[in-house]
């Protein structure tokens, strides 16, 4: 989706756009969006990233054409973004599709949570973790993976991995066996 930041001519108020991208990014987390817009103003881009955009790419304006040179570059970085948000989205669309099929299953919708154990609620929670971390790796910065030593796709393993410990606590019973240990005589060691 392709969303203008100023919907309504003659207003310089993006509340409109914001509303619009975050019910979209809320609904439809699969769904791309980017946003045009003539300001190139951070502040915008700030806030266009909080409401859940994929990218912004900066207008030019007609009336003040600045050298062939920016317009080389503003309409490369146009096709970088478009190709870096169709290629993210190419791999997470299944993920998501994926999840939502988990969560509308029979035998995920047949789980009660009990107030001890709020395993729906867990596991719905850990899946949209999953889905989301998967995305931030896409955004990860090099310097992060390098300096902090971690990448947001093994959190994102490492969460779905967690899904399983979910389970086992909710379904299963944790027996312990009994251990017997012995010396190399045969003696049992109490």
């Amino acid at each position: 989706i392709f969303l203008d930041l100023y919907l309504e001519k003659g207003k310089s108020d993006s509340s409109s756009a914001l509303r619009i991208l975050y019910f979209i990014k809320d609904k439809f987390p699969q769904i791309p969006v980017i946003i045009f817009t003539a300001s190139d103003k951070a502040i915008n881009l700030d806030k266009i990233l909080e409401k859940g955009a994929d990218g912004m790419i900066i207008k030019e304006s007609p009336l003040f054409f600045k050298t062939p040179n920016y317009s080389n570059n503003n309409f490369n970085d146009f096709k970088n973004t478009i190709n870096g948000v169709s290629k993210k989205y190419k791999v997470l669309r299944p993920y998501w599709t994926s999840i939502q099929e988990i969560l509308s299953h029979q035998n995920f919708q047949n789980i009660k949570n009990t107030p001890r154990f709020k395993i729906k609620l867990r596991i719905e929670e850990r899946l949209k973790m999953f889905y989301g971390l998967l995305k931030k790796g896409y955004e990860q910065w090099e310097y992060d993976k390098k300096a902090f030593f971690y990448s947001d796709y093994e959190l994102a393993f490492m969460t779905l991995w967690s899904i399983l410990n979910e389970i086992q606590e909710g379904f299963y019973l944790k027996t312990y066996p009994k251990l017997i240990l012995t010396k190399s005589d045969g003696e049992i060691v109490s």
